[in-house]
């Protein structure tokens, strides 16, 4: 994440071009010439640049594949072009480990793009093997990027080589990471409905920046901390229990003057407090103490702690990973632990 967006949009811009013959100018060829060259230029620039350069007859440097957590769009990508420059064994490890259900996953608010998202998966899911219909068109990179899909078979050594874990019942599916950078700690999945990012946000909400967790090396698949609030770590535990998925998370370092929330934004049709019924796109939202919600017909999210609450209706369009709701829940500075249940409502008796 440390390559600007405008100067990776570029690159793919170039690849795409000399991917399809053109020759770029030499004001391009300099530039992909410098980013091949770039120190800490990260792993989908990388083998871009590498690409772009072999593209038009130039030596670009040696490439070595480097695993990183990035969006899972640009980890697709990058799986589907270490293949193209050669690199089968490490793009069989990286797209057999990503996960491809959660496409939000390592994805920052103001980063994550539906339609790309959508066309990355489904392009990697083709190179799978896998049926995919109705891959999204229209943008010349992803065009020239499905001119040129490779076969990706096993990799020869069955090893994960991203970070996450999954937790399961019948109908919900859970996947969370401790690593990323202002990013998600998780995301879950049930019929109809998707929580596609949760994880601690400082205050005011209105603030995307201040949500997700922060880079740590030794975090024991356990330990995790806020972004937006450093002094801060939090111990987080998830397991299933009968048909619910059930959270556990402990805080230490909070202070009153900084308060903090831990989030769900979530894609539902619709979300109801009890009676009430709190539509999307709309100014009616509900404050007050922790209740359940239903979330459709498919999921329910229950604080299992007392405290309060928020649930925001959101616009529903690219911002906020395409989501229509917020649910936020404060984290007592005093009282500093919480717990959540995630299950799916009874089905009515026939």
């Amino acid at each position: 994440m440390g390559v600007s967006f405008d100067f990776k949009r570029g690159l793919k811009s170039l690849w795409a071009e000399t991917a399809q013959g053109i020759t770029p100018s030499l004001e391009a060829s300099r530039a992909i010439a410098f980013s091949n060259l770039a120190q800490n230029s990260d792993p989908l620039s990388e083998v871009l640049s590498h690409l772009a350069l072999k593209n038009t007859g130039q030596i670009p440097v040696p490439l070595v594949p480097r695993f990183s957590h990035m969006p899972v769009a640009e980890l697709c990508q990058l799986a589907l072009f270490w293949a193209t420059a050669g690199e089968k064994e490490a793009a069989s490890m990286l797209s057999h480990s990503i996960p491809l259900d959660f496409p939000w996953l390592w994805s920052r608010e103001n980063e994550y793009q539906e339609r790309a998202t959508i066309a990355s998966v489904q392009l990697l899911a083709k190179a799978l093997g896998r049926s995919v219909e109705n891959i999204p068109g229209g943008d010349p990179y992803f065009q020239a990027l499905a001119n040129h899909i490779p076969t990706l078979g096993s990799p020869q050594i069955d090893a994960s080589v991203l970070d996450w874990s999954l937790i399961e019942t019948e109908s919900i599916t859970c996947c969370f990471t401790f690593s990323g950078d202002r990013t998600s700690l998780g995301a879950m999945v049930s019929d109809a409905v998707e929580i596609r990012a949760f994880g601690p946000q400082v205050v005011p909400l209105s603030d995307p920046l201040g949500f997700g967790i922060r880079s740590i090396s030794k975090h024991g698949h356990r330990w995790a901390s806020p972004s937006g609030s450093s002094e801060v770590w939090f111990e987080f535990n998830a397991r299933k229990e009968e048909a619910r998925i059930v959270f556990d998370l402990t805080f230490i370092g909070l202070k009153p003057s900084a308060p903090l929330a831990f989030s769900f934004y979530v894609k539902a049709e619709s979300a109801h407090i009890g009676n009430e019924k709190i539509k999307p796109k709309t100014l009616h939202r509900y404050h007050g103490i922790s209740k359940p919600i239903l979330f459709g017909n498919g999921l329910i999210l229950e604080s299992l702690s007392p405290g309060k609450m928020e649930l925001i209706p959101l616009a529903g369009s690219e911002g906020y990973w395409n989501c229509e709701y917020l649910a936020a829940y404060e984290v007592h500075p005093v009282n500093a632990k919480m717990s959540f249940a995630f299950y799916t409502p009874p089905r009515p008796k026939v």
